[in-house]
């Protein structure tokens, strides 16, 4: 899992939710099991998405693999204000 972690470049937040995925759902063989294949297109579409808001954007797939959400984070009314700004009135 650290390996995979390391190769993928994932986050703390995505490394925990790995991590909690194996401890609560080993695979009946005994074997870990690690579910957790991030879509190319998703996570391209994800740093695109960082880069235009200038800051952190997870983009989280439904589990039936229909939807889902869209995080961005911000640090403040002045920085949510910016980030509703770049959104709204793109041209």
């Amino acid at each position: 899992l650290a390996r995979r972690a390391v190769e993928r470049a994932w986050s703390v937040r995505e490394t925990e939710r790995a991590v909690k995925r194996l401890r609560d759902h080993p695979d009946a063989s005994g074997q870990e099991k690690v579910a957790l294949e991030t879509d190319a297109n998703v996570k391209a579409a994800e740093v695109k998405l960082k880069r235009a808001l200038n800051t952190k954007v997870k983009i989280v797939p439904a589990k039936k693999g229909t939807g889902g959400l869209i995080e961005i984070e911000y640090y403040g009314t002045d920085d949510l204000d910016r980030i509703y700004r770049c959104i709204v009135e793109r041209k």
